[in-house]
């Protein structure tokens, strides 16, 4: 049933034009105006000023600016639309191998199919809204600093640490959300770890 809801939500995404407020506003909106100009244009048409719009970042819009561009130009909505399909299957990938690790597989698949039956997740990830995409990078952050914890090795613990820093960092390119409520959460909970794994290796 939830995988039926799923691929109901994801063929909405990929072939219905967008009609949610934030998306004809921002995200689509931006990467139309971006692929017409062929330019990153922060005063958006009709008006002649920069807006609250304009202060995200660039990142979503630019990724389907490219897809258009890739598809010759013509805008394509469903085209648009690939990448929130493929964050929010990637999300439950993520949290499937993340659960996987502690509980085993089967729990793991519950796990995800009770994460992709809550409401505001299959709304936002079936969606052209980039909360999903942010997620998915507090996801990974979440997974590598679980390795690291429980890695047996110090090569693994370091190369943990070392993959949980790139979404640490990518976190400020995704929203502005990104970069005032979760990155401080994501080095605080960083630093956490590294003092765990310091303190058990005395």
């Amino acid at each position: 049933w939830v995988a039926l809801k799923v691929l109901a939500g994801m063929f909405i995404l990929l072939t219905t034009p967008s009609f949610y407020d934030d998306t004809m506003d921002n995200w689509n909106y931006r990467a139309k105006v971006f692929a017409n100009r062929h330019a990153i244009v922060l005063a958006l048409p009709p008006s002649t000023t920069v807006s609250d719009v304009s202060s995200y970042p660039p990142t979503v819009s630019l990724l389907k600016t490219s897809l258009v561009l890739l598809n010759g130009g013509n805008w394509n909505e469903g085209l648009a639309n690939i990448p929130h399909a493929f964050w929010f299957i990637a999300c439950g990938g993520v949290l499937w191998c993340l659960l996987r690790r502690r509980i085993g597989a089967h729990w793991a698949t519950f796990g995800v199919a009770i994460y992709w039956s809550l409401p505001l997740v299959l709304i936002q990830g079936v969606n052209a809204y980039a909360d999903v995409f942010l997620s998915l990078h507090y996801l990974c952050i979440a997974h590598f600093l679980t390795i690291a914890l429980a890695a047996e090795t110090s090569d693994e613990t370091n190369s943990a640490l070392r993959l949980s820093m790139l979404p640490i960092a990518l976190l400020s390119f995704v929203k502005n959300e990104g970069f005032a409520l979760y990155l401080p959460s994501a080095l605080l909970i960083a630093a956490l770890t590294v003092f765990l794994l310091l303190r058990e290796r005395r």
